[in-house]
């Protein structure tokens, strides 16, 4: 008896002991060991659970006898992220408020509806050189003294190489402060003497109607104002506007020519049908060569025919144009 008291007082106080040291120590720390030492679980409030075995039962109860401690995880990060995240918002709010500010007084002036249909175009020629209507409609026309055993070079062709066909233009600014850049043709013919171009619309209010503002900016290409773009493109999310034009003057790249027209005689008996027959010279290397075909203009029997009947891809032996002619003799 006396021994068993010996061995539990020296118990208690080995646990006052250990429990003094544990109330003294300013940080203290914890050291696991043990098969169920590496056993955690997230509490779901910025802590984590650890599960060790308790050591005062048995270790074939162990995981059934189990300590659950808490320790509190450093909530600094979260509170740097939450910081991080105001202050982006405030400084993309001044930015917009700023921006907002500025364009106040701003906002684009327009010219009264229809007035672009109302202006005269104003084209830049040499002294012995005229354009009639359009500046984009095409020159060629019928004329009577042709014969259709004359190599067509046409009118157009004439007045086109007189052209640089570089297709860069001085800026055309408008009252309103707008004006054209970037302007940039097609590497190739979108048709018989035409070419697509681009350009980019400057100085348009954030707030303006960007369609309304690119249709009513005037542009010059090729020596000459044109006053509207075929189509405008515009994109919202960095206020880009650009505009489309074809042009179908001077652009000699894009005006191959014929050569001689051969009579390939009557279709059939009583048809008054006359077939004639030319090749496409001048197609420069990469252009689609049916596509130039298809739309070029010709002189065919004292007449003017705007585009082929039929065009035909022979490879080496070139392309040529088929056109049917009305005859009598037939």
């Amino acid at each position: 008896m006396p021994k068993m008291n010996r061995q539990y007082s020296f118990t208690n106080f080995f646990i006052q002991a250990h429990t003094l040291t544990f109330l003294s120590s300013s940080t203290p720390s914890y050291s696991f060991h043990g098969s169920n030492s590496s056993h955690s679980k997230d509490s779901g409030q910025g802590g984590r659970t650890y599960h060790v075995p308790n050591y005062a039962t048995s270790y074939a109860n162990e995981r059934s006898h189990l300590i659950s401690v808490t320790f509190d995880e450093d909530k600094n990060a979260k509170k740097t992220i939450i910081v991080i995240v105001f202050m982006f918002l405030f400084l993309l709010g001044s930015s917009i408020c700023v921006l907002t500010r500025g364009l106040e007084g701003n906002f684009l002036v327009f010219r009264a509806p229809g007035a672009v249909e109302q202006q005269e175009t104003v084209v830049v020629e040499p002294p012995d050189l005229q354009f009639g209507g359009d500046v984009r409609s095409s020159t060629a026309g019928p004329t009577e003294n042709d014969t259709f055993d004359d190599q067509w070079v046409g009118d157009m062709n004439d007045e086109l190489a007189l052209g640089d066909g570089e297709g860069f233009s001085d800026r055309t600014t408008t009252g309103s402060g707008l004006y054209w850049d970037e302007l940039q043709g097609s590497s190739h013919c979108v048709a018989y003497g035409t070419r697509r171009y681009t350009a980019r619309l400057r100085n348009v209010p954030f707030w303006a109607n960007r369609t309304r503002a690119c249709m009513e900016t005037p542009i010059q290409i090729n020596g000459a104002i044109i006053s509207s773009p075929d189509g405008c493109e515009v994109t919202w999310l960095f206020s880009g506007v650009r505009g489309h034009w074809h042009v179908n003057f001077r652009e000699r790249d894009c005006s191959p020519a014929w050569g001689n027209f051969r009579d390939k005689g009557c279709i059939k008996k009583a048809s008054q049908k006359r077939l004639f027959r030319a090749r496409l010279w001048n197609v420069r290397k990469g252009e689609d060569r049916m596509l130039l075909c298809e739309s070029a203009p010709a002189h065919v029997a004292g007449m003017y025919r705007s585009k082929p009947d039929r065009c035909e891809d022979q490879g080496i032996w070139g392309t040529y144009g088929f056109w049917i002619v009305e005859d009598p003799k037939c």
